[in-house]
């Protein structure tokens, strides 16, 4: 990273999404993001993180959007073994077409099979204010699984498939992503 407690990121991601039984591919708004280490953790008390990114905006079709695409997050994360870690994230995003954020709530198992490759199961749900009706709090439930495999000191690559709790029929998704550590 940028020191021992900083790292800054460019990620690329393409999704391949089944919506309503039709698939599209859509490439997901170039993002440059933050890190910042909190606290190292100690025992049961968690590693602590601050994060920070900022989607550029996207003309393609499926992920257009109008606006820079802000997020934070503060992410948790406890090292049960090893090899095998368990993690928990809330944050804010903005979709760069609403100025009104949505709530983020993350929980997240992970299994390091060796020192450059991770399994990943992950509950990812997001909380926020309905675009028709500004009182009703809308909720959307997904699932992923997924690795990510680190092919060099400084790259990334990952990939998961994700599906809507709610709706398993009607949204689904696949992502392959890289990212690239700024020195």
């Amino acid at each position: 990273g940028v020191s021992h407690f900083a790292e800054m990121s460019i990620e690329y991601a393409g999704t391949l999404q089944n919506s309503l039984n039709q698939w599209a591919y859509a490439v997901q708004p170039l993002t440059f993001a933050t890190k910042l280490r909190l606290y190292e953790g100690k025992k049961w008390i968690p590693k602590m993180t601050a994060m920070a990114s900022l989607g550029i905006p996207s003309t393609t079709l499926l992920a257009k959007t109008m606006h820079v695409a802000p997020s934070v997050y503060l992410l948790f994360q406890n090292d049960i073994t090893e090899k095998l870690h368990l993690s928990y994230d809330i944050g804010l995003e903005w979709d760069g077409m609403s100025i009104v954020p949505v709530t983020l709530l993350a929980l997240s198992v992970g299994y390091n099979v060796t020192e450059d490759f991770c399994l990943f199961a992950e509950s990812f749900n997001y909380f926020g204010r309905s675009s028709l009706t500004n009182s009703k709090i809308d909720a959307n439930m997904n699932v992923d699984l997924g690795f990510n495999y680190l092919v060099h000191p400084r790259v990334d690559i990952g990939m998961y498939a994700a599906i809507n709790c709610q709706n398993p029929k009607d949204f689904s998704s696949v992502m392959f992503g890289i990212a690239w550590l700024i020195n």
